[in-house]
């Protein structure tokens, strides 16, 4: 769905001969607390977050990393997908 969209809106651009880059960024498994606001809230989660937990986690530096990457590409480059995974990445 995403990807779609992202394709849509690419297009809709390049005819328009516009200069706006549409991009979809997806880091997996990023370190932050809503893994615990979302179990304290769906008990029913806790197993699958607790499997995603045993997984290695990416730092929200290292998504703004990728961010950073996108935004500082030439003007004719356009980065239109980009996950982001560690290394050991399991699933």
């Amino acid at each position: 769905m995403v990807t779609a969209l992202t394709k849509s809106l690419n297009a809709e651009q390049r005819q328009r001969k516009s200069q706006i880059k549409v991009t979809s960024l997806s880091p997996v498994h990023v370190k932050t607390g809503i893994r615990d606001l979302v179990a304290k809230e769906n008990p029913e989660e806790r197993d699958r977050l607790e499997k995603v937990a045993s997984c290695p986690l990416l730092t929200p530096q290292e998504g703004a990393d990728g961010v950073v990457y996108i935004l500082g590409t030439p003007p004719h480059v356009n980065i239109r997908e980009l996950k982001i995974v560690p290394t050991e990445h399991r699933f």
